[in-house]
């Protein structure tokens, strides 16, 4: 791919990024929700997010440390820091947070024997 082509090409990728998905495209807050339940590694710790709106820092045999979370019209709550979500697949969750310094955060799924 010659240089002026590749340059096109990212110029109206990074121009239609945010408006790449329709409403109609978006996963429901559910569905998101749904896909986030289960253990995750930050860079720091494992956690568990649990189905009853709490992230749990683990190993909870000896973490007490623990913070509500939600998804609201597509952002993710951790505490009260409200995140846009940047990728969710089923082994990856990036979030970036919404006020500066925007800082992205990003987790990997892990088992349930590894971050206990």
């Amino acid at each position: 791919m010659n240089l002026r082509l590749f340059l096109l090409f990212f110029l109206v990728a990074a121009w239609s990024g945010p408006f790449a998905l329709s409403a109609a495209d978006k996963p429901s807050d559910a569905t998101i929700k749904k896909q986030l339940i289960g253990y995750w590694q930050s860079p720091r710790h494992p956690y568990e997010i649990h189905a009853n709106g709490i992230i749990y820092m683990c190993p909870r045999s000896i973490c007490t440390t623990s913070s509500p979370w939600d998804v609201r019209n597509g952002i993710f709550y951790w505490g009260q820091d409200a995140n846009e979500i940047v990728t969710l697949t089923p082994t990856r969750f990036a979030f970036r947070s919404v006020k500066p310094p925007r800082t992205l955060y990003e987790l990997e799924r892990i088992s349930k024997k590894d971050a206990e």
